[in-house]
Parts: C-alpha cells; sequence; structure tokens
C-alpha cells in the first residue's frame, strides 16, 4: 500500500515539475509528421501515422499537463503531450522498437492534471481484469505513411487517400462535383486506408472529406485555403497534360 502511494506520488510530481516535451522530440525530426501535428485543429481518434501513435486531447477548462501510460510499461512511464499552435495537446508516440507481441494493440490510459481515465477520444474502451478502465488502440498490419496527397498517377489521374479507422464513410466534396457529399465515395482499399482515383480539368481545384458526414480538410495536403465562410479546404492544382479527357468520374 505504501509503495503503490509512493508512486502515485512520484508520478503526480512528475507532471508538475516536468515541462511539456517538444514537438521536435516526439516526432523524431519527421517533417511530414511535424507538418500534421502542427496543424491539427481539432481533437481527433488515435491514428497511427509516420508509424506512430498519434493521440489528441481537447478540454473545454484549462489543463497543465496531459500524459500517457501504457500497459506494457506496466504503466510506470509517463509520455507527456504537448500544446500545438491551435491549442490542441498531441502526442506521437514511437511504434518502433516495440516487442513482436505488442504489434497487435496498444493499450493505454491517460492522466490530466493528476486525474487518471480512459481516452475521451477513443471510442474503443475495455477494462483490464481488474476492472480498471482502459482505452485500446488496434494497429495495423502494415506501417502506414504520411504521404503528401492528392497522388499523380502515370496515367493522368489524381489518387485521393484518406486514412483512418475501418468501416468509415468517406466521400470526396470539391469544385469539380458541385461539392456533392454523395457522388464521389472513397473505397476502402486495406483496413483503415481510403482511396479515390480521379481525372480532373486543368486548374486550381479545392476539396474536402466528408467521414462519417464530417467535413475535413486534407490532413496530407500541404496546400490549403479557406471557403466563403471560412471552413478550410485542400486545394490542388492540375497542369494541362495531366487533363486531356477529364472525366469527373471515380476510375476504378
Amino acid at each position: 500500500m505504501k509503495h503503490s502511494f509512493l508512486l502515485r506520488t512520484v508520478l503526480l510530481l512528475s507532471l508538475l515539475l516536468l515541462p511539456l516535451v517538444s514537438l521536435t522530440a516526439q516526432e523524431a525530426n519527421d517533417p511530414r509528421l511535424q507538418t500534421y501535428l502542427h496543424t491539427l485543429q481539432n481533437g481527433d481518434i488515435p491514428r497511427i501515422i509516420e508509424d506512430h501513435l498519434v493521440l489528441t486531447y481537447v478540454s473545454r477548462i484549462p489543463v497543465r499537463y496531459v500524459a500517457a501510460a501504457f500497459a506494457h510499461e506496466s504503466f510506470g512511464e509517463l509520455h507527456l503531450y504537448r500544446k500545438n499552435q491551435n491549442g490542441i495537446f498531441v502526442l506521437a508516440y514511437p511504434l518502433k522498437g516495440l516487442p513482436a507481441g505488442l504489434r497487435d494493440e496498444l493499450r493505454y490510459r491517460i492522466v490530466v492534471d493528476g486525474l487518471w481515465m480512459q481516452d475521451p477520444l477513443n471510442p474503443d474502451q475495455q477494462q483490464d481484469s481488474r476492472g480498471i478502465p482502459l482505452s485500446r488502440k488496434v494497429l495495423p498490419t502494415r506501417p502506414q505513411t504520411l504521404l503528401d496527397t492528392p497522388i499523380a498517377n502515370p496515367d493522368g489521374t489524381y489518387s485521393f487517400i484518406y486514412t483512418g479507422d475501418s468501416g468509415m464513410d468517406v466521400r470526396l466534396a470539391g469544385d469539380f462535383n458541385r461539392w456533392s457529399p454523395f457522388s464521389h465515395p472513397l473505397r476502402e482499399v486495406s483496413p483503415g486506408e481510403y482511396e479515390l482515383k480521379l481525372r480532373l480539368y486543368e486548374g486550381l481545384h479545392r476539396y474536402r472529406f466528408i467521414v462519417n458526414g464530417e467535413e475535413r480538410f486534407d490532413e496530407r495536403n500541404p496546400r490549403t485555403g479557406y471557403d466563403q465562410y471560412g471552413r478550410r479546404i485542400s486545394l490542388i492544382t492540375v497542369p494541362p497534360a495531366n487533363s486531356e479527357g477529364a472525366l469527373l468520374a471515380e476510375r476504378r
């Protein structure tokens, strides 16, 4: 009992005394992951990006410290989140070097200013054998990378790619389909990875994803702008050579 009390005290003091880790340290200097974490404007479900588990946290009340602790580390090590430029707490936990037996899933809890809890942004909640509430993230069978998108294909089409959880409804809306949220669904080509190939006319195009009915800009695309309502959108410029015989239809 005394040992357990001392451990909790040490963990709490660590939260109060240690500064938040730097973004560069979390990302292992990966510029694409840096861009992703810096531009997050909202809390999101846990995602696997560039072989990192990306966790986020938002709060309506002021919060000083947020950290995650993992079951495979016996909850003995705190991995501190940091705030990005938009005030979102983010953590990029590296997956490289995990034991082979842990490549299927990770179980964890978070601590917010000394209060332990499940990750409120993770819908996969469970309890361990002692009844302690945990959050779980199932890991993909192959690494996922954060490539700049849309990707120009040799046949002149462009691949629009969205990465999330399996079983999502992902659609593409843009000026090329009059912003229809129904006409261009993405196909789940592998668990959690969705793709749509389009051949577009030359010029500048604006678009966004519709994910389970919610609008999202393409976080993999560094080119962004804003629509007339101030909502963030993604941009793509198609050169003349790629627009011959353009069809506003999915090429499966």
